[in-house]
C-alpha cells in the first residue's frame, strides 16, 4: 500500500502542535522546552544550548548538533508500530479518511506464505548481541529463531504481510564447514522484498545495506530508515520488484561491503536507482580493526567504532561523480 506523501504531509501539518507535545513528553524534555522558539535539548546528547528545534516545513524536530530528525511518525515507529500503523493512527488523530483494509491481509490463495517462528530465540539473541545489536533493536525488527537457534529475519511487504523468512546461522560462520550460511524457509515462496521496508518513512532518506545484520547495525545507531537487500549483492531483482516503492524516495544511500563484489554491485545499483538521487558510503582508510584490517561493513564499524561513527557516515554520504564534469576548485590553472 503506497499512501500519497502529500496526504501524509497534510496530516502532519494538521497535527503539528500536538506532535510537539507528544515528542517532548516521550523524551521527558518538558523542563528544557522553549515554547516560543519550539526548541529543547537533544535527547541523544548533552548540549549547553537547545539544539533540538522544530522545523515547521518538515513538521519534525531537527538537531543542529548531531543531525538527527524526529517527527510524529518516528515517535510511533519507536513505540513499536509499523509505518502503516503509524500513518493510520496519525490519520485518525486529524480525521483524514483512508482505506487501510489491506493491512495484514494475504491476497493470493495460491502463494505459499512463510510461517512465523515461535521457538525460543535465546541463542539468536546471544549471537546478535555479540555483534553489538541490543535487545531493543532485536525486538523492534521482530527478529525470530528456528528450532536450532539460528537467526530468522522476517520480510514484510508494505501491507505488513509476512512474505519471506530468511535465516542465518546463529554462530560464527566457518567457510570450511561446507554449511550454508543463509537460506529461506523451506516450503515457502521467496519474494525479493527488502528487509525492514514496512518500518520505513518514504519522506526521509533511505539507507540500503548489503545484509540484515548491517541494517540492524544502522538501527542500533538510531537511524530507522534502513533496509537490506534479500539475496546477495550480485542479484539486482530487488530493484525491479520494489521499484514503485523505491520511486518515492528523493534520496537513497547505498552502504554495501567494501570488497570487490560489493563495490561492483554498488555501481550497478547506483545507475539503476538514478545517479541524481543515489549516494554511497565508503569507509575511510583510517577506520581499522584492532589488528589493522580495513573495516568492511556497517556491522564491523558498529562493533569496533561505535554508533556515533555510523551516524557520521550516514550524515555525510558521498555523491556520485558526474561523468566528464570536474570540480572547478580542483582544476589546475591554464592559459
Amino acid at each position: 500500500m503506497l499512501i500519497p506523501i502529500e496526504k501524509i504531509d497534510e496530516a502532519k501539518s494538521k497535527y503539528d502542535g500536538q506532535a510537539i507535545q507528544e515528542i517532548v513528553k516521550h523524551f521527558g524534555l518538558e523542563g528544557s522546552y522553549n515554547e516560543r522558539d519550539k526548541s529543547c535539548s537533544c535527547p541523544w546528547h548533552r548540549d549547553k544550548t537547545p539544539s533540538f528545534i522544530w522545523n515547521e516545513k518538515t513538521n519534525c524536530f531537527h538537531c543542529f548538533s548531531c543531525g538527527r530528525n524526529f517527527g510524529i511518525i518516528d515517535l510511533y515507529l519507536e513505540q513499536g508500530m509499523t509505518y502503516l500503523e503509524a500513518v493510520e493512527k496519525l490519520f485518525k488523530q486529524v480525521d483524514i479518511e483512508y482505506n487501510f483494509n489491506k493491512r495484514g491481509v494475504t491476497l493470493s490463495p495460491s502463494r505459499n506464505y512463510p510461517k512465523r517462528e515461535n521457538h525460543d530465540r535465546t541463542n539468536a539473541e546471544k549471537y546478535l548481541q555479540s555483534r553489538g545489536i541490543s535487545m531493543k533493536v532485536i525486538n523492534y525488527a521482530d527478529i525470530q529463531s528456528d528450532s536450532k537457534g539460528n537467526v530468522a529475519f522476517p520480510y514484510y511487504n508494505t501491507d505488513d504481510v509476512l512474505m519471506t523468512m530468511k535465516y542465518r546461522l546463529g554462530f560464527k560462520y566457518d567457510k570450511s564447514s561446507g554449511m550454508s550460511k543463509c537460506w529461506s524457509q523451506p516450503g515457502a515462496d521467496f519474494v525479493p522484498l527488502l528487509f525492514n521496508m514496512n518500518r520505513v518513512d518514504p519522506s526521509k532518506p533511505l539507507v540500503i545495506t548489503e545484509g540484515e545484520i548491517d541494517a540492524l547495525s544502522v538501527l542500533e545507531a538510531g537511524y530507522n530508515n534502513v533496509v537490506s537487500i534479500p539475496n546477495g549483492c550480485s542479484n539486482m531483482k530487488w530493484i525491479e520488484y520494489n521499484w514503485d516503492w523505491l520511486e518515492q524516495f528523493d534520496k537513497i544511500i547505498l552502504w554495501f561491503d567494501t570488497d570487490e563484489p560489493g563495490v561492483k554491485a554498488r555501481g550497478d545499483a547506483i545507475y539503476r536507482l538514478g545517479t541524481w538521487r543515489t549516494y554511497y558510503i565508503e569507509i575511510e582508510p583510517d577506520d581499522l580493526t584492532p589488528n589493522g584490517a580495513h573495516i568492511k561493513d556497517a556491522n564491523q564499524l558498529l562493533y569496533f567504532k561505535g554508533a556515533d561513527r555510523l551516524l557520521y557516515y550516514i550524515n555525510k554520504p558521498l555523491e556520485v561523480p558526474v561523468e566528464k564534469v570536474s570540480d572547478l576548485s580542483k582544476a589546475e590553472d591554464f592559459d
